[in-house]
């Protein structure tokens, strides 16, 4: 086992790699020969299965941080409720979106009046969530000490794609010749 500094931001592409590499199946073309593809495979199946652990506790701590508070959620969602309530009707009777939002003109000092109760009765978990999006590239690019399970590079299968690993390089021990 190693320890290597990361950023937030890596740890997550990595761990969204790490995830997405536990559901592959074994499948002989993995490798340039057949012989050693299932010791190979098993071996970087391992490695994946351990890093995706060691990389689980980091990331459960950043989601943490990242996620919006329940009051933030239950905040939006009545917002959006509100939009719905008061968004234009087409001539079938359904909400009028545009660019992804709701249109809201006819009753919009209803909607305006009711959108003001609700920002004030939620405005501690909004002023928290903007602070959280504000500092979210500072975080981002903060550096985490992290276990890994170092991954030989006989043991990377040939299928892999580019950005898969790219995410992966700084767990891979030695040069990829293949």
């Amino acid at each position: 086992m190693e320890t290597i500094k990361l950023t937030n931001e890596k740890v997550m592409e990595i761990a969204t790699v790490l995830d997405a590499l536990n559901i592959l199946n074994f499948d002989e073309k993995m490798y340039s020969d057949e012989k050693i593809s299932r010791t190979y495979w098993q071996k970087f199946a391992y490695a994946i299965s351990r890093n995706t652990d060691m990389f689980g506790s980091v990331i459960k701590a950043i989601k943490k941080v990242l996620d919006p508070s329940k009051e933030y959620i239950e905040y939006d969602k009545k917002r959006f409720e509100l939009a719905q309530k008061y968004a234009d009707l087409d001539k079938d009777g359904k909400p009028v979106i545009n660019s992804n939002s709701y249109v809201v003109r006819i009753n919009r000092d209803k909607f305006d009046k009711e959108i003001e109760i609700l920002t004030k009765e939620y405005k501690t978990a909004i002023d928290n969530q903007k602070k959280l999006s504000d500092n979210m590239p500072q975080f981002l690019e903060t550096e985490e000490e992290v276990s890994y399970y170092k991954i030989k590079s006989e043991w990377v299968p040939l299928t892999l794609n580019a950005q898969q690993l790219r995410a992966l390089l700084p767990l891979i021990d030695g040069e990829i010749n293949k």
